[in-house]
């Protein structure tokens, strides 16, 4: 009889360590993987900017991160997965 044993851990996590006992992970890939562990995409996420229909930034054409920079925003601390990506994101289009 085939024997299963299940351990769950949810946790902010930066990379997956190929020293754990891990047979199986759901989990977000940034980056490149080691070469002993292998993956598979289930689908593939998009962040987008919400706002009231009533904001001004509505009804502009065209918008950069940026112009979204002194807007009050609701986020997720910086030092968690999402707030680094939306940090990173506004790094990245950061004009010099």
């Amino acid at each position: 009889m085939p024997f299963l044993s299940l351990s769950l851990s949810h946790k902010h996590q930066p990379s997956l360590s190929t020293s754990a006992k891990i047979e199986f992970a759901i989990c977000r890939m940034i980056g490149r993987l080691p070469d002993e562990l292998a993956a598979d995409v289930l689908f593939y996420d998009a962040f987008s900017i919400v706002t009231s229909a009533k904001n001004p930034l509505t009804r502009r054409r065209k918008l950069r991160l940026a112009d979204l920079a002194n807007e009050p925003w609701t986020l997720l601390p910086f030092d968690s997965f999402f707030g680094s990506v939306i940090a990173e994101a506004f790094r990245a289009q950061a004009t010099p």
